[in-house]
């Protein structure tokens, strides 16, 4: 009986310890990151300025690859300029995740939200509500001031599309992540104004670090780095899942100059610039 007894209160322990762990997870899981402060950025209201968001959005930061339904996301022409309705659906270990619907609609998308929110957002990962959006912490890289502004004035620009996407779902994993390793994006310093366009190691680093986001895909990262590459950046990424076949993985490559995995090591700049403007050109390749 005192074998018994031991063992039912090993297992009463152990399942108490379990209810704790679970409503841990679910309290902070349910963090809010309202007092994260909003940007001090105004969309510029120019035509040029449109102009440099619609290049930025949908040129190098391949906004539609995210924020378009399957197949488009995977078959956009960033010279047509498409409404970013979201709907794509990414079935994760962590849930069932949506891309939010990002044109001016007013009730499906982001038309009313103000100026600093949606730079908060970009910067930070913290949505209007005070929840924190993980992709936006991993797939968005440090814009600068004048980079964000424009973005907002590209689209605001856009005609207002409503198109409701449902919500997210996360299951425990999702919320496991959300409350002990997702955490806003606070610690870059600001950048008022983007290095001038120009092909100098400082325009190339903003935009491999800032809007393109290299280092996002092509570092390894992990929960530790709360979804932030970790060193040593350029150095390959993690396998993901190949969209179009559920038995093949994709990897991105080595991009440092190491003479043995590095491959673009040998590229003279033309097979460089051929190559990058051939965007996907390996298929279920999240390269734009």
């Amino acid at each position: 009986m005192r074998v018994l007894r031991g063992i039912a209160i090993g297992a009463g322990a152990a399942l108490a310890a379990v209810a704790v762990v679970v409503a841990m997870v679910e309290v902070a899981g349910r963090s809010s990151y309202a007092d994260v402060a909003l940007p001090d950025i105004a969309a510029a209201t120019t035509p040029a300025a449109v102009e440099r968001g619609a290049y930025l959005v949908n040129a190098v930061a391949h906004c539609p690859a995210r924020h378009l339904p399957q197949p488009g996301a995977t078959q956009f022409d960033p010279q047509r300029r498409p409404n970013l309705v979201g709907g794509h659906r990414w079935e994760l270990a962590f849930g069932t995740v949506y891309s939010p619907n990002i044109t001016s609609s007013v009730t499906a998308g982001i038309g009313a939200w103000s100026d600093g929110e949606i730079a908060r957002v970009l910067r930070t990962g913290v949505r209007r509500d005070g929840s924190l959006s993980a992709f936006m912490v991993a797939g968005v890289g440090h814009l600068a001031d004048n980079d964000i502004a424009a973005i907002i004035a590209y689209l605001r620009s856009q005609p207002a599309v409503n198109v409701a996407v449902p919500a997210s779902r996360s299951n425990f994993l999702g919320r496991v992540v959300a409350a002990f390793f997702a955490r806003p994006r606070l610690d870059e310093s600001e950048l008022a104004t983007a290095p001038p366009t120009a092909a100098t190691p400082e325009r190339g680093g903003y935009l491999a670090h800032g809007p393109a986001n290299c280092v996002g895909c092509h570092s390894p990262s992990g929960l530790r780095s709360a979804f932030r590459p970790a060193a040593p950046e350029l150095a390959g990424g993690v396998p993901v899942p190949d969209v179009t076949d559920p038995a093949m993985e994709i990897v991105a490559p080595n991009l440092t100059p190491d003479p043995t995995t590095g491959v673009i090591y040998s590229w003279p700049e033309d097979v460089f610039v051929q190559r990058f403007r051939g965007g996907r050109v390996v298929a279920g390749s999240p390269m734009p």
